[in-house]
């Protein structure tokens, strides 16, 4: 398991911005495929906790982010079967310190076509997101290590290119989550 303390800052963005930005910023373009789980009482989500299988081309990560006292606590298993992930002993000994001892069941899927610009102290990330019959765009900065030289850098190419930051949109999964119907 791979531990990452993830500090970041998100804005969404219209259409026609993203089609600007995906112009003016030439980057790494990939798709990647998010599968959100929970138990069925949502013992996960009560926690403030999420978890995601990622896959991409044809590797899988299973993430749990958990709240930490700057961004959120990243718990990483690389190279995943996603059929049996679940069933992994160091994943359930992982969900056991989080108290959660039942199954847990797939709450929604996000597809992501992501543009990444390497910038001086961070991850410009320009996303193109569909979920639930819903597309938007989002601009996410990946601060590197340094959170106030990242934020400033944000913040001066925000400037730039005449966009405001004022806080963080809602995350990936709660966007995806809230647009279906709970589990019954």
């Amino acid at each position: 398991m791979k531990q990452n303390l993830e500090i970041e800052y998100k804005i969404l963005i219209s259409h026609d911005q993203y089609k600007q930005l995906s112009e003016q910023f030439i980057g790494e373009k990939g798709l990647q495929t998010n599968f959100y789980y929970d138990t069925f009482d949502y013992k996960l989500r009560q926690q403030h906790i999420s978890c995601r299988i990622r896959t991409i081309n044809d590797q899988s990560e299973l993430t749990f982010k958990t709240p930490g006292p700057v961004g959120k606590n990243e718990f990483t298993f690389e190279h995943i079967d996603p059929q049996s992930v679940f069933t992994q002993a160091d994943v359930l000994a992982f969900l056991s310190q989080l108290d959660v001892n039942s199954a847990l069941i797939h709450q929604g899927t996000l597809q992501t076509v992501r543009t990444n610009i390497h910038l001086n102290h961070g991850l410009l990330c320009l996303d193109e997101n569909t979920y639930n019959g819903i597309t938007d765009y989002e601009l996410e900065y990946e601060v590197n290590e340094d959170e106030k030289k990242g934020f400033a850098e944000f913040n001066t190419l925000l400037t730039e290119i005449d966009l405001v930051y004022i806080s963080n949109c809602d995350s990936k999964i709660k966007r995806c989550l809230s647009t279906q119907p709970q589990l019954e």
